[in-house]
């Protein structure tokens, strides 16, 4: 499990440290550094990875492509503060320290390479199959007709950075047992398809869902159905976004095992803020299980869904798991970041400016606007 954080020579990171706990929320305004984080962090997943098939020597890491990277070329990534134009992602977990090294060849280059690997690198990154790294990006895949299938064994199944493979993993985990920890209440003993279904109840209620396979053309597809037996089965595109933009979500958490990690970038996306408010605290038992969570969102619903999570005497997390970065830059473009927790009461330790403020804000102007008005 990751601890600490801090990257060097990456964009507008600025040598920055950051704690991490079982739940780590990313906030903060736009283009203060959230992503960042999480691209640092891809980049040393993506070299740690290279490494394991590496047999001696450097690594070459490619800047556009896997986990759905654009980041361009050097010119684009390099901190122009720091004139020394190495990068440094340095990452703790609760054993070891490991320190990845990236030298950036010219400007124009579209990769980077990474000298050696850090020492017992897998500590921060977890290698075991079924679900021991997982990340979502905000543009997962939507109302798709048909989703592809993967030529892979079922030990290096992957749910793809975009969802993409969901449909694949519900079909070959079809009986997975889930562990009780994770169990819907309404679910049972029953395995993973009928669990996803009674969590993705949470977000949009009376939802069943089933993988069709055209074994012919070699893809998936997904149907879905709300309201029962007098409805019908309906194609993705004839329900809400919010339904496949969640769906991954559910599947990567509970196939997910305590020690992997999960990084999701906007786990809100198209959800009522009732259901992101449900999803808060999703993502919350997931971290109570063991499951790393890290997030990035603009979302006070999520916020509000882990603090009532920390505070729910049946809810098995605590408050003392979750830990919230509010990023910031000031007018001369410098980061700034604040960490807040939740206290036994669950209130927020500080209320700093723009931290989901805005309502409070709008609502004082409305009334002022209103009386002026009389």
């Amino acid at each position: 499990m990751i601890t600490n954080f801090s990257c060097s020579g990456f964009k507008g990171l600025d040598g920055h440290g950051f704690k991490f706990h079982p739940l780590t929320v990313l906030t903060g305004t736009n283009c203060s550094g959230k992503s960042s984080i999480i691209q640092a962090i891809l980049l040393a997943r993506l070299a740690s990875l290279a490494f394991v098939n590496c047999h001696g020597g450097s690594v070459t890491i490619p800047l556009n492509g896997p986990f759905d990277l654009r980041l361009g070329s050097v010119e684009d990534i390099l901190n122009f503060f720091d004139d020394k134009r190495i990068i440094h992602v340095n990452i703790q977990s609760e054993k070891v320290k490991s320190i990845w090294e990236f030298v950036p060849g010219l400007l124009t280059d579209r990769f980077l390479t990474c000298g050696k690997m850090p020492y017992n690198s897998d500590s921060a990154f977890s290698v075991t199959p079924e679900g021991g790294f997982s990340y979502l990006s905000a543009m997962r895949e939507g109302q798709l007709d048909f989703l592809s299938i993967q030529s892979m064994p079922k030990t290096k199944l992957e749910i793809g950075c975009r969802g993409e493979n969901v449909a694949n993993m519900l079909q070959v985990f079809d009986q997975h047992v889930v562990d009780p920890f994770l169990r819907h209440p309404l679910a049972g003993q029953l395995p993973l398809p009928k669990q996803v279904e009674a969590w993705m109840g949470e977000f949009v209620p009376g939802i069943a869902l089933r993988v069709e396979l055209s074994q012919t053309l070699g893809v998936l597809g997904l149907r879905y159905l709300q309201g029962g037996n007098m409805t019908e089965w309906v194609k993705p595109f004839n329900t809400g976004f919010g339904l496949s933009y969640c769906l991954p979500i559910v599947v990567a958490g509970l196939l997910g095992k305590p020690g992997s990690l999960l990084i999701i970038d906007s786990p809100e996306a198209h959800l009522h803020p009732a259901a992101q408010s449900a999803m808060g605290q999703f993502l919350a038992r997931l971290a109570a299980h063991g499951i790393q969570i890290i997030i990035e969102t603009h979302s006070d619903h999520i916020i509000n869904g882990i603090r009532l999570a920390a505070i729910e005497p049946k809810h098995p997390f605590q408050q003392k798991d979750v830990l919230f970065h509010f990023l910031h830059r000031n007018t001369e473009g410098i980061l700034k970041h604040q960490s807040i927790e939740i206290t036994k009461s669950g209130q927020l330790s500080d209320h700093p400016e723009f931290f989901f403020d805005q309502t409070e804000k709008d609502l004082q102007r409305i009334v002022e606007t209103r009386r002026s008005l009389k």
